[in-house]
């Protein structure tokens, strides 16, 4: 007799909005990893966070600090908000580009805080 087994892995995601308004909300909109890509970036120029519609949670510690990477439009960009001090400045980091991943990962082991990364472009 077969059985099978079956792992489905849920992404959270939120809008750039909640995260700059919303430091304690924990992300309640999630989608099944293997879905439908958005489409991506076809911007000119690197993207700022307000280009961006809705972001993949990576990280996130209520009220601290959130890790995110976007997710529509889907380009390699990824933002840091230390989320009490979003709406000032310094409290937001972002990295864009084929080393952001590396970037990303360097300032949070300074900060403790371990992610695993992927050596993928997604041009």
């Amino acid at each position: 007799m077969f059985s099978s087994y079956y792992e489905i892995i849920m992404i959270k995601l939120k809008s750039t909005h909640e995260i700059l308004t919303m430091p304690w909300k924990e992300s309640t909109n999630c989608i099944p990893v293997g879905g439908k890509i958005p489409p991506a970036w076809t911007g000119t120029v690197p993207p700022t966070i307000n280009d961006i519609h809705f972001w993949e949670e990576l990280y996130y510690e209520p009220g601290n600090i959130g890790v995110y990477v976007s997710w529509s439009p889907f380009v390699e960009f990824y933002m840091i908000a230390y989320n009490l001090f979003a709406n000032q400045n310094g409290g937001i980091e972002t990295f864009y580009g084929p080393t952001a991943a590396t970037e990303v990962s360097e300032k949070l082991s300074k900060l403790r805080i371990n992610l695993p990364t992927n050596k993928i472009w997604v041009s």
